[in-house]
């Protein structure tokens, strides 16, 4: 027989009187129990019978203090029921702990634990006080269930004064550590600091305190614990330093102190290698003196290979905005073979994701090295590599990744989902195909009900051209009992803007739900409702938000000055008042801002103003104009015509010095004021200078350059073949707009032919050709004169088909074309049916209905004169429409009313060389009683310079002559 089971035979015999047939039969059946014999049929048999005649009943309860707990069926679940039956007849500390010892090497279920409390419950009824082998048993196993139940002991312990060994203290912080109670972590604190104990506490008793008062950030406790420990010579372990390393580091200035003093005691100790110690070393000095100390100190350490303290310092940098620094330690920590994991990898991968497109080839070598470690597809790696792809202007790239990881049968987070939708929302459209299938994979994970990812995706179907989706999953978002969130609000108002108009009411109706919510005042909220309403077709709505209180900053001003763009010259005295509030708030240094102010100045017919306020802003030592506000500037001086040509230039030296005539929008704005001011010859230059620069023209840049050209006339025909070719090379398809330009560009070329093959091309493809197209062409045709007239008839036929017949460019051109081409009457029979059908006419149309009255000679006067009519009816008095008018009364033989409309011209200060001379003319028909205002004429020409026009002096020669005047020219 073993040492043990005489040992228990011992107790089991000097427990029980041996008169008791039934205390022997229990002592037999404990003593095989412990021992593993097998208890015979009969033994079994006998002791039911008598658990029977006693009368317990099949379920016991046990009463614990104020918890009742009902043990599983003790005849037939409990395996010591018969034991603890006869054990609460006759309770004995060495039988309790026999019992205990049972009971220890189980699983602590709840019947277990029912039949350990009954034991310790017996002992206090019968007035037995529990030894601390009983005690730390009991704890053992209250523990393994419920660490709560250890309390109730260690009260009772209070109250009866139990004695105690230091395995129930053991136990017993143990359990406080489980738990984090700091009331009975406290309590004991106080008993061992205060009070007079024969046990003293361990390090491992020290560190289950400390891990609760670290958790509490309670640094009071936790220095109190710390001078026991030094007073009694208690040496810290590993986790005593890691827990006051914590507790130190959030406990302010004060406890930083301490931590400072901990650190020097640390460096000296045998632990000074621990690498997890030394990772919340690193931790202190990060979080309290900054990254300068932080390096310092980790520079101090013998070589690490715990991946987690290099993570800490990558980490740290990254926090700290010291991305070059993340990326050496990273480096170093590949170069010392450290086993770099996800986390290493993630967050060097977010630095270089901090760094943009010059991260970018840094970035490719890290996600080589993830794949030679096999780490490529961890989900925070991918997610990471998404990332970094995307910020460093490589979403494509990021795309590939997401759809490797999908090929390898790996199931994203919502996080890779997340990430992967923002590419999409950078490409744009093109990447909407991607953004669908991704919808798809939300819904078979069934993570529809993410608010995180209903947002990422309304956020890209808007971005991507779909923004009538983004409503719809905003719609469904209620089905999902999903709440939106501020974030919600924002993209789907969004998405509102980019639908236009016929989202207004849907706008309106997410407003009136705003307004029910708590954060109705947000500034991103008010922002996206403002931009909503001014995109939406409302934009004096976007006003009333500063009227009634609502928050502003820089973005909500800026999209003020949009608004009042939008509505134009009647927001003038608003704009003036946010532009003061930009100048009161110091906002007068952020370029965008400022972009927005000379763009609204310029809008609203101001354009002097909109100049003086990027020149003040120059002054302004802050103040860095990026590109923009130059872009605002040029639309203000593409405004002023050839007036704004010469501070176009200097504006556009300035672009050039700053490296800005590598944006592709900088050049279209250049090339628009160009144009407009009148040196279209700079298109070609800066076209060219575009390709040098390695940009790739957009469908604008080729319109634009098209149309400059065609201003400049045949001289740059071979050039506006070769952008024409360019445009055939490029990815973009050909649509309406190019073909127009390209059209204007051939005929004002001399190709005549050659715009109408564009033309006959676009019909025979089905296209669909606008009132420019037709404009354009019949203006072509109007060059062949006579022979166009057939050509021009079915042009005027598919301008009816195509339901143009009510566009003035399309009915002014066909007016034109039909007076060139010899058919007066059906010109001035246009102009009529123009009339008829209401479309209001404007200068050129009656300019071109003039001109064909003028074919008309002498016929054409009464036309004329009820042109002139209408003209005055319509206040349409402008200087085009005039000089018209004057040509018509000279051609159809009424010189004296020409001249009469030439003081008029004179008047509004209109003339040009073309009306002088008809004026002219007019004199020299009159005769001599128009000398007079010939001589006033020709003081006219002097004060006007034209004295040197060769076509101006040779009719005021035949002027003087017919009118017979003795005065030499």
């Amino acid at each position: 027989m073993s040492s043990l089971r005489v040992l228990l035979y011992r107790n089991a015999r000097t427990l029980l009187p041996s008169t008791l047939r039934a205390q022997r039969s229990y002592s037999t059946l404990l003593l095989k129990r412990v021992s593993g014999c097998s208890v015979s049929a009969g033994s079994v048999c006998s002791l039911k019978t008598r658990n029977k005649n006693l009368g317990f009943s099949n379920s016991v309860f046990v009463r614990y203090k104020h918890q009742t707990v009902e043990s599983e069926n003790a005849g037939n679940d409990s395996e010591y029921a018969e034991e603890l039956l006869y054990f609460k007849r006759i309770p004995g500390i060495k039988s309790a702990s026999i019992l205990l010892y049972l009971f220890k090497n189980k699983p602590a279920t709840e019947s277990v634990v029912s039949s350990v409390a009954q034991i310790y419950q017996t002992l206090l009824e019968h007035s037995i006080s529990p030894d601390p082998t009983i005690l730390r048993n009991v704890m053992f196993i209250f523990n393994n269930y419920d660490p709560q139940l250890t309390f109730k002991i260690y009260d009772d312990i209070e109250k009866y004064g139990l004695e105690c060994d230091e395995h129930v203290w053991q136990n017993l912080t143990y359990a406080v550590f489980r738990t984090l109670n700091l009331p009975i972590a406290t309590k004991l604190l106080n008993h061992f600091t205060q009070m007079k104990r024969s046990v003293i506490l361990t390090p491992q008793m020290c560190n289950n305190l400390f891990t609760v008062f670290t958790h509490h950030a309670k640094l009071k406790e936790a220095l109190e614990l710390y001078e026991y420990m030094k007073t009694h010579s208690i040496p810290l372990n590993k986790g005593c330093f890691v827990d006051l390393f914590k507790v130190f580091t959030n406990t302010g200035p004060e406890g930083y102190e301490h931590g400072k003093k901990l650190y020097t005691l640390w460096t000296n100790s045998q632990l000074a290698k621990d690498e997890n110690v030394a990772n919340h070393v690193l931790q202190m000095f990060l979080k309290c003196e900054g990254m300068k100390k932080a390096i310092e100190v980790f520079e101090t350490f013998p070589k690490i290979d715990d991946p987690f303290v290099w993570n800490n310092m990558i980490n740290a940098c990254l926090k700290n905005g010291e991305n070059a620094k993340a990326i050496a330690y990273f480096k170093r920590a590949v170069a010392h073979n450290v086993l770099a994991d996800e986390y290493t990898f993630s967050g060097v991968l977010m630095a270089i994701a901090n760094l943009g497109p010059s991260g970018l080839k840094t970035g490719e070598n890290v996600h080589k090295i993830a794949i030679q470690k096999e780490l490529e597809f961890e989900p925070a790696i991918t997610s990471s590599l998404i990332q970094m792809y995307d910020r460093c202007e490589d979403p494509h790239k990021a795309l590939e990744i997401f759809e490797k990881f999908i090929e390898s049968g790996h199931l994203p987070n919502d996080i890779i989902l997340i990430s992967t939708l923002k590419c999409c929302v950078n490409i744009g459209p093109h990447a909407l195909d991607t953004g669908i299938q991704i919808h798809k994979i939300v819904k078979v994970l069934k993570l529809d009900s993410s608010l995180s990812l209903c947002n990422a995706l309304m956020q890209m179907y808007d971005k991507c051209g779909k923004p009538s989706q983004a409503l719809k999953i905003f719609d469904g978002l209620a089905a999902q009992y999903v709440i939106p969130d501020s974030l919600s609000f924002v993209v789907v108002l969004g998405a509102c803007s980019s639908i236009g108009p016929s989202a207004l009411r849907m706008g309106e109706e997410i407003h009136n739900l705003i307004n029910k919510r708590e954060f109705k005042r947000e500034i991103i909220i008010t922002n996206a409702l403002m931009k909503m309403y001014t995109k939406c077709g409302n934009p004096s709505k976007a006003f009333d938000f500063i009227s009634q209180g609502y928050p502003t900053d820089e973005a909500t001003l800026n999209l003020l000055l949009t608004a009042c763009f939008m509505v134009g010259p009647s927001a003038l005295e608003l704009g003036k008042q946010i532009h003061n509030e930009i100048v009161a708030q110091k906002f007068d240094s952020n370029s965008t801002l400022i972009g927005s102010l000379i763009k609204m100045y310029a809008s609203v017919g101001q354009p002097h103003q909109a100049i003086k306020v990027f020149d003040d802003s120059m002054k302004n030592k802050n103040f860095i104009p990026n590109q923009a506000a130059y872009v605002s500037l040029l639309m203000a001086l593409t405004s002023m015509g050839s007036k704004g040509l010469l501070k176009g230039k200097q504006a556009h030296e300035q672009i050039k010095q700053k490296k800005y005539d590598r944006g592709l929008s900088v050049v279209n704005s250049l090339l628009q004021m160009y144009e407009k001011c009148g040196d279209q010859n700079m298109a070609i230059v800066l076209y060219d200078e575009l390709k040098e620069h390695g940009l790739t023209p957009d469908e604008f840049t080729f319109a634009i350059v098209l149309s400059c050209l065609s201003k400049v006339g045949p001289s740059a025909l071979e050039n506006g073949k070769r952008v024409h070719a360019d445009f055939a090379n490029s990815p973009f398809t050909s649509n309406v707009s190019i073909t127009n330009a390209l059209i204007h560009m051939y005929s004002e070329c001399g190709e005549t032919n050659k715009a109408i093959e564009l033309y006959d091309a676009l019909m025979a493809s089905n296209g669909k050709p606008n009132e420019l197209t037709f404009s354009h062409t019949l203006f072509a045709i109007s060059k062949l004169e006579k022979n166009g007239l057939v050509k021009g008839a079915k042009v005027h036929q598919q301008i009816i088909k195509h339901g143009c017949f009510t566009s003035v460019k399309a009915l002014n051109a066909l007016i034109d074309m039909y007076t060139k081409c010899g058919s007066t009457n059906h010109s001035l029979d246009t102009y009529d049916l123009m009339l008829k059908a209401n479309v209001r006419p404007d200068e050129y149309t009656y300019s071109y209905a003039l001109y064909a009255c003028c074919s008309l000679g002498v016929n054409g006067i009464t036309k004329g004169k009820e042109i002139h009519q209408h003209m005055q009816q319509q206040n349409i008095l402008t200087g085009r429409s005039l000089g018209a008018l004057m040509k018509m009364y000279y051609e159809c033989g009424d010189p004296q009313k020409a001249l009469e409309i030439f003081d008029q011209i004179s008047f509004i200060n209109s003339l040009k060389s073309a009306e002088i001379i008809i004026a002219l003319k007019c004199c020299a028909k009159i005769g001599a009683k128009a000398l007079q205002k010939g001589q006033s004429i020709h003081a006219l020409i002097l004060k006007m310079r034209l004295d040197s026009d060769s076509t101006v002096g040779k009719e005021l020669d035949s002027m003087y002559k017919i009118c017979k005047s003795t005065i030499q020219t």
